[in-house]
């Protein structure tokens, strides 16, 4: 990799101007960098910016979708080549499902979708009205195991402090059973982790 200095022509000519170059010529070099997997964006002046982080390109919106609940106000992660979906709303009501597909690393396609054994069940997710599920919780993965924070119950009539974790299989994509560990100081919906 080589990132040089972009300048105009009348620049070019002046003394004191230098081309700044960096230079990598190894992965590990490279890694190390602030740069990794960015790509820049043209501002209207002329100039350009370097990404913080992604791709420039345009968004792939013909994944496949066969399995997956469509939804909103849920949470989401990324563990072992695989997307996680948990609970959220649908235009019918709320869900206490979650949902896994594989990504191919190679062509970024997705599995068919999975719907977990394990779900946001009544013995943590306690509030229920009818069958209400969770929605406006939030994600974090962190050894292996998944942390589920807050939410409310579907209907915005309760919110949750729960902090729940499940562990994630590597090779089968399941979630182990739920379990409960401290609880946030405040009941919290919409958050971010």
């Amino acid at each position: 990799l080589v990132l040089a200095a972009l300048q105009s022509p009348s620049t070019l000519a002046s003394p004191a101007v230098r081309t700044i170059i960096l230079a990598h010529t190894t992965i590990e070099d490279f890694n190390r960098g602030t740069f990794f997997q960015t790509g820049m964006t043209r501002q209207g002046d002329g100039e350009v910016t370097l990404l913080r982080l992604g791709v420039a390109g345009d968004w792939i919106t013909t994944t496949n979708a066969t399995g997956f609940v469509p939804r909103f106000e849920h949470a989401a992660v990324a563990y072992a080549n695989r997307l996680y979906v948990f609970g959220g709303r649908t235009d019918t009501g709320s869900l206490r499902s979650i949902q896994y597909a594989s990504v191919n690393t190679e062509t970024h396609d997705l599995s068919n979708w999975v719907t977990a054994t394990t779900s946001l069940n009544t013995s943590i997710y306690t509030y229920t009205t009818g069958q209400a599920g969770v929605t406006g919780l939030s994600a974090a993965v962190l050894n292996g195991r998944v942390y589920l924070l807050g939410g409310d119950d579907g209907q915005q009539l309760f919110r949750y402090n729960t902090v729940a974790f499940a562990t994630l299989d590597p090779d089968t994509g399941e979630l182990g059973a739920l379990s409960t560990t401290a609880p946030l100081p405040k009941r919290l919906v919409s958050g971010q982790a």
